[in-house]
């Protein structure tokens, strides 16, 4: 199978879904994300995940099957603008908060309070 036909399978061919060039090459097919989440709940012991580098957001989506919350971090403007979009378009924009910023400052700021 040609590496980005995993995103027709996981997208369905809608024509609402906003993926760019990267997004076709690098979102993670549905039954891998499906696989992934249960294997992030499994080992958990809260309600809250994160998604680090987002893109897209299918692994945020999934994830929402298994987290009440999820957190979908993405660098880029325009990835998470598609990432916001693509949560509406699954209905699941209410559990995915999308933060555009770097990652390692959100993690960096968000520990200051715990120590």
């Amino acid at each position: 199978m040609h590496r980005g036909m995993g995103a027709l399978f996981w997208l369905g061919g809608a024509d609402a879904h906003m993926l760019d060039t990267e997004g076709w090459w690098s979102v993670t097919p549905e039954i891998l994300a499906t696989h992934q989440s249960s294997l992030c709940k499994r080992y958990s012991r809260g309600h809250v995940a994160l998604d680090a580098m987002a893109g897209c957001a299918g692994n945020a989506i999934q994830l929402t099957k298994d987290f009440s919350v999820v957190y979908a971090v993405e660098i880029s403007k325009r990835r998470a603008d598609m990432a916001r979009n693509n949560a509406e378009v699954y209905g699941v924009g209410s559990q995915v908060e999308v933060r555009r910023c770097d990652v390692q400052v959100l993690v960096q700021e968000e520990a200051k309070p715990a120590l």
